[in-house]
């Protein structure tokens, strides 16, 4: 079990292009493109089993996230929150 806080970065990149035809003439083009970035400061909970022998360890971890980044110019918001659930696998070496 434990507790922690971590930052969570967040990038959002738009790319567009705009054509203005007539009479199925290209006669205009345009594009550009801005990106915008947060990286909000959230809080977790995890715990998880282990278990294994002779070298081979299998696991499950469970978090809970809370986390919310902001994008202002499109006034989006990124929920981040929630369970995630692993599954793991490790090998050790001597």
């Amino acid at each position: 079990m434990g507790a922690g806080v971590g930052s969570f970065a967040t990038k959002f990149k738009y790319t567009y292009t705009v054509e203005e035809y007539q009479d199925e003439i290209l006669v205009d083009s345009s594009s550009g493109s801005y990106s915008e970035s947060d990286s909000p400061i959230g809080f977790l909970v995890l715990g998880g089993l282990e278990y294994g022998s002779q070298g081979f360890l299998t696991g499950l971890e469970v978090r809970y996230v809370v986390a919310e980044a902001e994008l202002e110019r499109r006034d989006v918001k990124v929920d981040w929150g929630g369970f995630q659930v692993c599954v793991t696998a490790r090998f050790k070496f001597k």
